[in-house]
């Protein structure tokens, strides 16, 4: 038989299954929320983490919450500690869009660069949304030494990285031309 932690809450997802609640996938949700925020180095998301969890174990049956429930509570907590820009880019967190170069560039044989910006410009397809608050590009430096069949990172590889940064900036702005609101574009290398 395996008993419960005490001091583990559950999240009930809308089709009725419950998993642990997890406090790194929320410490890192609202880390990026934060950033989009503007905020760079924000501490809260810990001590934000700890006390939803504590809430739900202390003060929901059976430790149990549902997930939108728990969403409300994350955001009543961002807005009662004055970050109601935080508890904002919270709440737009699934109006996110991912683009992995370094899953682009990855590639059995050789990949042109032309193949790269093609598949590039199919990737930044999802930068047409108007929902969308934020799109992360990861991976741009292993994306630019395989792609240049780099050892080591060069002066040649930076050049080409701002090419490529350059590229996504034009055409997330081209997609973007006729639209309110503001996209933020995040690059992780």
């Amino acid at each position: 038989m395996i008993l419960l932690c005490e001091n583990i809450a559950w999240v009930q997802a809308d089709d009725g299954r419950a998993t642990p609640f997890d406090e790194s996938r929320l410490y890192g949700t609202l880390s990026r929320a934060a950033l989009s925020a503007g905020y760079r180095d924000w501490w809260f998301g810990e001590a934000v983490t700890i006390a939803v969890r504590e809430f739900v174990c202390a003060h929901c049956e059976r430790q149990t919450v549902a997930a939108s429930t728990l969403a409300g509570l994350v955001e009543g907590v961002l807005r009662a500690l004055g970050f109601a820009d935080v508890a904002e880019a919270y709440r737009r967190r699934h109006e996110c869009a991912e683009v992995r170069l370094d899953e682009i560039a990855d590639n059995d044989g050789a990949l042109s660069e032309l193949e790269f910006f093609r598949r590039l410009d199919a990737a930044l397809g999802t930068t047409r949304n108007v929902e969308l608050a934020l799109v992360h590009v990861r991976g741009l430096r292993l994306c630019v030494m395989r792609l240049r069949g780099a050892q080591y990172w060069s002066a040649t590889c930076r050049r080409f990285a701002d090419e490529i940064l350059l590229h996504v900036r034009e055409r997330v702005a081209r997609s973007r031309r006729n639209e309110t609101g503001t996209l933020c574009l995040a690059v992780t290398e």
